[in-house]
């Protein structure tokens, strides 16, 4: 073997590589052959912080029976599948992000993530998008109400026969900006509702019969009931319990 002759080279000694790291280990895998049922459903995989719905902050923990319900409810609502692809501009640190990046996995889609998001660089988003051919946009209404301040230039990289629907989540989705998105876009909004602890359990769209601006739409994979004011959800989607000490009742190890 040559010697190195780049710094990287250098650095790494002039090694082969290693079949056990990666990008070497990609070569010993099998092909996508789609989705299986989670050898351990009930594990803790992911455990998040939220404070959502009391104002004190509370740990989440979601099995991988959870995040597998949440990317099949979402893969059948959305129609993401092997030839999706997704570009969630939603933080890492929140729900939407990281579970994007195991619904891409569980679906076969691809993510997009460029760059990090910033409203200077929005102009650069639309570009990737664009680009990118991408068939989901998942954002928070504060970024579709950014996004109309552009105008014609959002409508050209909107405007493709690729984007199938623009997913809003993460916050209210006022029934005026819904409709100005979808018709600057030219394609269905969707309006999504739910919880750090439940996952996205209700969706207004992409179908023409739920897809009603102002709402939240229909309940989709999980039974869902009001109790004196409050919005109660049972399903597999749902986290088992908060996360009073670590390891408690969770099947952590």
């Amino acid at each position: 073997q040559a010697a190195p002759t780049n710094l990287l080279g250098r650095l790494l000694g002039g090694r082969r590589r290693d079949p056990a790291t990666y990008p070497a280990m990609l070569d010993a895998l099998a092909p996508w052959s789609g989705p299986d049922a989670p050898a351990e459903p009930h594990r803790v995989v992911l455990v998040l912080t939220t404070s959502g719905s009391t104002g004190r902050p509370k740990r989440v923990p979601l099995t991988l029976g959870n995040l597998v319900a949440q990317a099949q409810t979402m893969g059948r609502r959305l129609a993401m599948g092997e030839d999706a692809r997704v570009m969630n501009l939603s933080p890492m640190i929140h729900v939407d992000g990281v579970t994007a990046l195991f619904i891409a996995l569980w679906t076969g889609g691809t993510l997009v993530r460029p760059e990090p998001f910033s409203i200077p660089r929005l102009q650069d988003t639309l570009d990737a998008l664009y680009r990118y051919r991408v068939t989901h946009l998942v954002v928070v209404p504060t970024v579709l109400s950014l996004f109309l301040r552009l105008g014609q230039r959002v409508r050209e990289a909107l405007s493709t026969d690729d984007l199938r629907c623009i997913v809003s989540t993460g916050a209210p989705l006022p029934e005026g900006l819904h409709r100005e998105v979808e018709s600057l876009a030219g394609a269905p909004v969707v309006n999504m509702y739910g919880l750090t602890e439940t996952g996205n359990v209700l969706f207004a769209g992409p179908d023409d019969g739920t897809r009603v601006p102002g709402t939240v739409g229909e309940p989709v994979d999980v039974e869902v009931r009001v109790v004196a004011g409050e919005l109660q959800v049972r399903g597999p989607s749902v986290m088992p319990g908060y996360l009073v000490d670590a390891g408690e009742d969770c099947g952590l190890d």
